[in-house]
């Protein structure tokens, strides 16, 4: 079989079943293959968009998904949408064509060496060879969900797409199809005495927390998670990119923690005395900027990434392993502990008082805005019109709105946060559309979302129903705000004037419709919620709303 069939058929058989990406010269091989196959494939205007939408894919499915791109500058495209999947540990199989393996090194066009730059942003980084070359693409798609999954990185040379190779051995396939390619299936059991150690410091506790992180994703630990919470009565919160892991309806749910959580989630932080973090890294992003956890607070730090352990904070008790695992055990020795561990009484007052900031912000009914309208009440009608529903947030002040808005699944609610890239939302959110089967919604700004633009085409052309709002403030709002406080109010390269971006959407025969007075809201939301096709509103909000947590963060 020629290179190219060998490379799709590893694909297949290790679990990859959609793929993004631009045809080039070098990888026409590779897309005939793929179009011969089960996978799909799905064009894009741009290699970015191409990655962000593997992205999406995978993190609603937590499978494999393969980006397909052509040599140099398509593989250059390629980098923001890698280089985010790495940190927000996203198993994306990166595939780039090459020039012919007899002309690298000679300076040819297109040449670069793309292997040293994906080197520090890709867990598994190899260039197909001749050799073991069933291995090296099965390892690979292997590597990318092991343990804390992340994406990979396989370049092919163009000879070898066409180079004959010996028929793969069926029983060899049968052997990789039968091996389940999914995180959660790789455990790592914690030690029984490092659990003893954190009974010990339950039983001490008045007022713990535990900390739902990005791995309680990629092992499932959702149920496992309500039940010890249940279990001791204890309140939860989450980091950004577990949102729903649990409920954030659940009456232990105290929301999200950080740098854009809830003063009364943060207050409670600032004031526990025993943290147990499931699962997350304790950034700066969780803890705004280390600034939230008392010092004399205990730690608890279960992760299944050996580098997190002690990184951020000196744990008391550091336990090495995979969320689910933790937790299952934990639970299994608090039902045989002889210690009447239960924080009933703190966790309701916790809640309650979450519940009453969430409210007093999200049902905001009439508009704040005196240049434009007030994002609270789009949200809310929002909620109320949708149904069941997943969301998707960018990077940006806009990302702060939608912490209002109730999270009760796992795959409620996407973001990259972690490298906090602009443009970034709407392949993401196209990615996830194609996986599930519930709406997805994208609260983008105007900056992020002119940045990728042109693959509202793709959306069309594939009939991707993904729904779009803009909060269009014709600005980089956060740079703004900075720079007014630093540069005297001179807002050199921040602040412009967008285009119609809901006129640019009707021109590529999709809904598209613009809010520029409160007036408008409810029915452009109602008419927007009903489009079966993809849809657009171009939201004309208040520039200043939103910037009072940026201001609070800039003022420590």
């Amino acid at each position: 079989m020629h290179g190219s069939k060998l490379l799709v058929s590893v694909l297949e058989d290790t679990g990859v079943d959609c793929a993004f990406g631009l045809a080039g010269s070098t990888n026409l091989g590779i897309l005939d293959e793929i179009a011969k196959s089960k996978i799909k494939f799905y064009t894009t205007r741009h290699e970015q968009v191409a990655t962000g939408m593997a992205t999406g894919y995978a993190l609603a499915t937590r499978k494999p998904t393969a980006a397909v791109v052509h040599v140099g500058p398509g593989a250059a495209n390629m980098i923001l949408g890698i280089a985010s999947a790495y940190r927000e540990n996203v198993p994306v199989v990166a595939i780039t064509g090459n020039e012919p393996s007899y002309n690298l090194g000679r300076n040819v066009k297109h040449e670069w060496d793309v292997l040293q730059v994906f080197e520090r942003i890709t867990k598994y980084n190899v260039r197909m060879g001749r050799e073991n070359t069933h291995d090296q693409i099965r390892d690979a798609v292997t590597q990318s969900v092991t343990g804390i999954p992340g994406p990979v990185h396989i370049d092919v040379p163009h000879n070898l797409e066409n180079e004959t190779f010996p028929d793969l051995d069926e029983n060899l396939r049968k052997k990789t199809r039968s091996h389940e390619y999914i995180a959660s299936m790789n455990r790592c059991r914690p030690s029984p005495e490092k659990l003893d150690q954190v009974i010990e410091l339950l039983s001490k506790s008045k007022r713990p927390l535990i900390i739902a992180g990005s791995e309680t994703r990629w092992f499932d630990s959702s149920n496992e998670l309500k039940m010890l919470a249940e279990k001791m009565q204890i309140p939860v919160a989450n980091t950004h990119n577990a949102r729903g892991a649990l409920s954030e309806e659940h009456p232990l749910s105290i929301g999200l923690v950080g740098w854009i959580g809830l003063k009364p989630t943060n207050g409670y932080l600032e004031n526990s005395d025993l943290i147990i973090a499931i699962g997350a890294s304790l950034s700066d992003y969780t803890t705004s900027d280390w600034k939230r956890i008392n010092p004399d607070a205990s730690i608890v730090h279960i992760t299944m990434r050996p580098r997190e352990l002690n990184r951020q904070y000196v744990a008391d008790v550091n336990v090495m392993a995979d969320s689910t695992s933790a937790i299952v055990d934990l639970n299994g020795k608090l039902s045989i502990s002889k210690k009447d561990i239960s924080f009933k009484n703190i966790s309701s007052v916790a809640r309650k008082e979450y519940q009453d900031a969430r409210e007093s912000i999200f049902n905001v009914k009439e508009t704040r805005g005196e240049n434009g309208v007030d994002p609270a009440p789009i949200l809310h009608l929002l909620d109320g019109f949708a149904g069941d529903y997943s969301f998707v947030t960018g990077g940006g002040i806009h990302a702060k709105f939608a912490r209002h808005l109730p999270v009760t699944s796992i795959n409620g609610h996407f973001g990259t946060l972690n490298f906090s890239g602009m443009s970034q939302g709407l392949p993401l959110a196209m990615g996830a559309q194609i996986a599930l089967d519930e709406q997805v919604f994208v609260f983008e700004g105007d900056g992020g979302f002119a940045m990728v633009m042109q693959d509202l085409e793709t959306a069309v052309r594939e009939s991707i129903p993904v729904k779009i709002i803009i909060f269009n403030n014709d600005a980089y709002m956060s740079q703004t705000v900075r720079q007014h406080r630093a540069y005297e109010g001179r807002t050199t390269g921040s602040v412009f004037k967008n285009p119609d971006f809901a006129a640019f959407a009707r021109d590529l025969g999709m809904f598209g419709e613009s809010i520029e007075d409160s007036s408008q809201i409810k029915d452009t939301i109602e008419r927007f919620v009903e489009v079966k096709g993809p849809a657009l509103i171009d939201a004309h909000v208040d520039p200043w709303i939103g910037t009072e947590f940026l201001n609070a963060e800039l003022n420590k």
